[in-house]
């Protein structure tokens, strides 16, 4: 059964209103998180056999790759879906946020989008080797 909330006094389940969607979600990030820290690794330890110690200017050429960038910011965009989406999770299982879940919604969404524009940001000046904030 899914997580049962208590309002006015009747029971209803989650998975009616976002839990089919945030369940399956849930688990396709988790996914695409184990394959894109496996392409994250990979490129940062195996890929460079031999290829002496990883440095600032290595890092930055290996990430100004269009694939490599793009394969970061799914990473970045699927972590905060699934960090967020669990948030909102235990935050209805402790009945915080049961008589406005869509004001929780909208918070948790509004911390993503913030999220994810600071990595975009951050990606953007670490590549243009341009500090984020002077």
């Amino acid at each position: 059964m899914a997580v049962a909330e208590r309002t006015a006094g009747k029971q209803r389940t989650t998975t009616t209103e976002t839990g089919a969607w945030a369940w399956a979600l849930q688990r396709f990030t988790a996914a695409v998180i184990g394959v894109f820290i496996s392409i994250h690794i990979w490129a940062l330890h195996m890929a460079r056999s031999g290829a002496g110690p990883v440095t600032f200017e290595s890092v930055r050429e290996r990430v100004s790759s269009p694939l490599y960038a793009t394969v970061d910011l799914l990473l970045l965009a699927s972590l905060l879906y699934h960090a967020l989406n669990g948030v909102r999770t235990v935050l209805l299982d402790f009945g915080i946020g049961v008589k406005s879940p869509r004001l929780l919604a909208g918070v948790l969404s509004a911390i993503g989008v913030l999220g994810f524009a600071y990595g975009v940001l951050a990606l953007i000046s670490f590549i243009l080797g341009v500090p984020l904030f002077r």
